[in-house]
Formats: C-alpha cells, sequence, structure tokens
C-alpha cells in the first residue's frame, strides 16, 4: 500500500457497477487511490491504475490509464457505458432558449 497515492479525479467515462448495477455518469467526482502500474509503459509514458469507488454500494472498481489509444480502460468491479454520456448544459440552454423564441 506504500505506492499507492491518493486524489481527487472525475470519471472519465459512464460506468456501470457491476455489484449492484448502479450507473455512476462521466463527470462525477470521486476520492480515489492511484499507483503506478509497475514494469509497464508504453513509449516511456507510465501506466496508472486507479482504484474508484461505487457511489451506491461501495465496491471497488478500477480503471487503467491506456496511453496507446489516448484513453482510460476498466480492468475490474464495472463495465463501460457508451450510452450514457451527458450533452453539455449549454446545448440544453440552447434548446430551451430555442424553445421560448418560439413560443413567443
Amino acid at each position: 500500500m506504500e505506492n499507492h497515492r491518493l486524489a481527487r479525479a472525475v470519471l472519465p467515462m459512464s460506468v456501470r457497477c457491476d455489484t449492484c448495477q448502479g450507473h455512476m455518469l462521466k463527470g462525477a467526482k470521486f476520492n480515489i487511490r492511484k499507483e503506478e502500474v509497475a514494469g509497464e509503459a508504453h513509449l516511456g509514458i507510465q501506466i496508472w491504475r486507479f482504484y474508484f469507488r461505487c457511489s451506491h454500494c461501495l465496491a471497488v472498481f478500477t480503471l487503467r490509464s491506456d496511453p496507446k489509444n489516448s484513453d482510460f480502460a476498466v480492468e475490474a468491479g464495472a463495465t463501460r457505458q457508451k450510452n450514457l454520456e451527458l450533452e453539455p448544459l449549454g446545448a440544453a440552454l440552447d434548446e430551451v432558449q430555442v424553445a421560448a423564441a418560439a413560443q413567443v
């Protein structure tokens, strides 16, 4: 446990917990532990493992940095959800303003 570091991080993708089937959306903030994956790197870039806890049941799930694809990969405890991305707040506000202008 000595190589673990505590940090505050934003979930980089929407995931579903494999234990309770709860959904956590991209952008949710978590207190996490992170560690370097020993002996693994891609073109000199260190690979990191991140330990998150489900916000519903507190089960641990892990993500791993993937510098080769400029992304993150779910290692264990959760499943990546591609269709649960939130649209930007600005887009939702624009739709409301357009609907309000159409009523006038």
